[in-house]
Formats: structure tokens, C-alpha cells, sequence
């Protein structure tokens, strides 16, 4: 039931786009990290290390492509 209203969320948000959209996405995302057995410390773990490793959206930088090479 959260996954559905994760994306009924969503969907409201694209309709919307308004900060209190934003706020009930982060609530239903938190709800669903802890009924799955996490906490929002591993979250934010995970977040900032996937940050340091891919990059954020801060600059508004479009990554089209990522080749990997054999090494």
C-alpha cells in the first residue's frame, strides 16, 4: 500500500509541484524505509555515498551516457 501511495503522491506532485507535495513524497518514502527495517540514518548513509560517487543534481548537469571501460 505505501508503493501505491508513494506514486499517488507523485502524480500529485507533477500536478502540483509545490513544497508540501515534496513533503508528503519524504513521508511516504520515510515510511516505507521503516517497514522495510531500515532507518533514515541508513538512508542518508546511502544517499551521501551514492553523492560522492555519481554526483548530485546540483548543477543541473544531464549525464546521457556512462561507458565503462575494461581495466
Amino acid at each position: 500500500m505505501l508503493d501505491k501511495k508513494l506514486q499517488e503522491e507523485v502524480d500529485e506532485y507533477y500536478t502540483d509541484k509545490s513544497i508540501g507535495e515534496l513533503a508528503d513524497i519524504l513521508e511516504v518514502i520515510y515510511s516505507i524505509v521503516k517497514s522495510r527495517g531500515y532507518s533514515i540514518g541508513e538512508l542518508e548513509k546511502i544517499r551521501k555515498e551514492k553523492k560522492e560517487k555519481r554526483g548530485s543534481f546540483d548543477n543541473k548537469i544531464l549525464l546521457l551516457e556512462v561507458i565503462e571501460s575494461e581495466l
